[in-house]
């Protein structure tokens, strides 16, 4: 039988629902392990960021090392590859909380609101210079 993520949207480490989770790059949905962005830390000896802390803030993008966000199909019976999510289920991931603790929240909102304007800044910059 399929699992249906939607309805399975949990963490395999630690059980945690309701939050963001990672899931690994290029990875056959029915071997996916859902991960919560503490259990994904743990498991990442290193990250390819150079700022990386050991936690996930949003500072250098939306991976935990080689760990992609797990966006799931509106069906829930996969996930939409990593640079063709549509643009509600990309809110859909963003609007739950990365963390249970507040305060780690509140500095990952932080940082993808500041992502979010330099990457509007550059797409309005890029429009200017189009003929």
């Amino acid at each position: 039988m399929t699992r249906n993520f939607n309805d399975s949207y949990r963490c395999d480490g630690c059980g945690l629902t309701g939050h963001k989770l990672w899931r690994e790059y290029q990875t056959l949905a029915c071997y996916t392990e859902l991960v919560c962005a503490s259990c994904a830390s743990a498991s990442q000896a290193k990250s390819p960021h150079s700022s990386w802390s050991g936690e996930m803030l949003f500072v250098d993008g939306d991976q935990i090392g080689w760990r992609v966000p797990a966006v799931t199909t509106e069906d829930g019976d996969t996930f939409w590859g990593y640079s063709s999510v549509p643009a509600d289920r990309i809110a859909w991931w963003y609007a739950m909380p990365t963390y249970q603790d507040q305060t780690k929240n509140a500095e990952c909102e932080r940082n993808i609101k500041r992502r979010k304007k330099q990457w509007d800044d550059f797409m309005a910059s890029y429009a200017r210079k189009q003929p």
